[in-house]
């Protein structure tokens, strides 16, 4: 059977595609079935997202492979059946169509942020990952996504009354997932798909969605993913996707540092108060989204109700427990004399209030999140601290202020955001919600009760990351974004305008003939990172994940986070041509067997 493993694992995706594929979804309220076992993988998205409307994946496809062989009997053996005497001895089993058994793992987001959990249940078998699928209806039109895995990940096997845990799988892009040809095209150049190697426990997660299975698991044996001879290959690659760690949450530091960027896998760039960045490896695949810092302490959190604890950046990490594993950790707050931070859950917000780093969590409140596509106009949720250390909350279009000496909340009307954030200066700045995409750039010298409007010109379509993306407001009040130089009517060369740095006050922001035009920006790095960003440094976010920034407003720049595409595809080509070198050695081996058997 193994010798003709690489032969049929390479039809394998083409096969899936002409099967009747499985449900593997778990009922909450009934026992597992008793010839079943669980199997449970992590998917990380290296990137932003899939493509625009595709967030994510919509399903793991999965094939058995250790049935094979008795699949393919019955075909043959029904075929027969079904001829006529004096052919029967004339069928070819190799001819004969017939259909492995395929499976969908489901996805869950409890306690998550981008990533995904998919847990299913399967009979006992060999299997591997055959491909990632997204489908997305939107009503007017359907699109759909495929990402072929196989030898990349490997074989795992399920055992009835045991868990399968996967750990982690990265999908990793080697080109811009947000220019259209990426996903038309089939090329080896594009993405890769592999394994990390450190496991994520996946039990805890599990019991907590699917608490009935407490009692049909033995959990005394967890399996994971078969040792082969493509392991090390895979774990140079789980090492460059680690190292060079997607991150688009930026936040400032007053303490212990000027400013971090939070990415998956649990990495964390800082920057020290000489301007000098770190990286940070804690002890996770998940995703890293909140930093609270004291005058001894830094709290990090993300995603499972993650919570890591430290003296200092170079002090040694604890992790500590506040919430259930349903919650993932998306924001701390600093308030007059005690902390907040809000979890979000599948179904809503909670915000909580705590006197110390070291002191529980008592939740004040929540909001139910909205979750219906065609709710596209709604707002997002987004906790704000007022400048004297207050705790308000915007909700849709609706501005929640809590009272501290009351424990009471009252609401105002405000403005649908789809972003906001709070500098360091106590500015906020935001993208108003719009039906058709993304809004205008506003900013709120109030703590959201009111918001000016940023006018500047854009292409009158998408514009890209541009149109998305924050400003940012110095002290001083002078505003920066990135926006277009009109050219004169008779260059048709460039209809578009230049993307440039542009700046104004906050008394002309709305005036779009006050603008100042500096350096060009650089194609593919046009969100503006706000948070950490001052009038020495604006740093703006690319497509791809690298980090750039510039001291003398776009006239040069220079890189902060340098994203190794190169290495990685290096590295997946020695995948590739290994995976090529196992085939060719497998099929001599079988070819070698049937004429040792003639």
């Amino acid at each position: 059977m193994r010798a003709r493993l690489f032969l049929l694992i390479s039809v394998l995706f083409l096969t899936a595609c002409n099967s009747t594929i499985k449900n593997t979804k778990i009922d909450k309220n009934k026992s597992l079935d008793v010839n079943h076992g669980v199997v449970g993988v992590q998917i990380i998205n290296n990137a932003e997202q899939l493509t625009p409307p595709h967030r994510d994946w919509t399903e793991v496809i999965v094939v058995r492979i250790d049935n094979f062989e008795d699949k393919k009997q019955k075909a043959v053996a029904m075929a027969k059946s079904k001829a006529k005497t004096k052919d029967k001895d004339s069928i070819n089993k190799d001819n004969v169509d017939w259909e492995p058994d395929v499976y969908s793992l489901s996805p869950t987001r409890e306690g998550l942020i981008d990533s995904q959990v998919f847990i299913g249940s399967m009979p006992e078998g060999s299997y591997i990952i055959s491909s990632l699928y997204s489908y997305y209806d939107g009503g007017d039109y359907t699109s759909w996504l495929n990402m072929p895995v196989d030898h990349s990940t490997g074989v795992f096997k399920v055992k009835k009354g045991q868990l399968t845990n996967l750990g982690s799988v990265v999908f990793q892009p080697l080109l811009n997932v947000q220019q259209k040809s990426f996903w038309v095209q089939k090329s080896s150049q594009k993405a890769y798909v592999t394994r990390l190697d450190a496991q994520q426990k996946l039990s805890t997660f599990l019991l907590s969605n699917y608490p009935n299975l407490a009692e049909s698991l033995d959990l005394s044996t967890v399996h994971l993913w078969e040792k082969d001879e493509l392991d090390r290959f895979r774990s140079n690659l789980s090492k460059l996707s680690r190292q060079n760690a997607y991150g688009k949450t930026a936040m400032p530091l007053t303490i212990h540092g000027k400013g971090v960027i939070a990415s998956k896998f649990g990495q964390i760039k800082w920057q020290d108060q000489q301007g000098q960045w770190h990286q940070l490896d804690l002890n996770t695949n998940s995703q890293l989204a909140a930093v609270l810092e004291t005058d001894d302490q830094l709290m990090i959190a993300g995603e499972r109700g993650e919570i890591f604890m430290a003296n200092s950046w170079l002090g040694e990490w604890k992790q500590i427990s506040r919430v259930s594993a349903n919650e993932a950790i998306t924001w701390f707050g600093k308030g007059e004399n005690s902390f907040f931070v809000m979890t979000q859950s599948i179904d809503e917000f909670n915000i909580y209030q705590f006197a110390s780093l070291e002191s529980d969590w008592i939740k004040l409140r929540s909001f139910k999140r909205k979750t219906d596509r065609l709710l596209s106009a709604f707002g997002h949720l987004f906790p704000i601290m007022t400048k004297s250390g207050q705790l308000s909350v915007l909700n849709d279009n609706k501005l929640f202020e809590f009272n501290p000496h009351t424990s009471s909340w009252s609401e105002q009307i405000s403005t649908r955001m789809s972003a906001v954030s709070q500098l360091a200066n106590g500015y906020l700045v935001g993208i108003e919600r719009s039906y058709w995409g993304a809004g205008e750039q506003v900013i709120s010298l109030d703590s959201g009760k009111t918001w000016l409007t940023v006018n500047r010109d854009l292409m009158a379509f998408d514009d890209h990351e541009t149109q998305r993306s924050l400003p940012v407001v110095f002290s001083d009040g002078t505003v920066v974004t990135l926006g277009r130089k009109k050219t004169k009517a008779k260059d048709k060369r460039n209809l578009r305008g230049e993307l440039k740095v542009i700046s104004t006050t906050l008394e002309q922001a709305e005036n779009n003939k006050s603008w100042s035009y500096h350096g060009n920006a650089v194609p593919e790095c046009e969100t503006l990172l706000a948070q950490i960003s001052s009038a020495d440094e604006i740093y703006f976010l690319c497509d791809k994940g690298d980090v750039i920034f510039t001291q003398d407003l776009g006239q040069s720049w220079q890189h902060v986070i340098k994203i190794d595409i190169a290495d990685m595809q290096l590295k997946f080509n020695e995948l590739v041509e290994a995976t090529n070198a196992e085939k060719l050695k497998q099929q001599i081996e079988a070819k070698s067997k049937e004429s040792t058997q003639l």
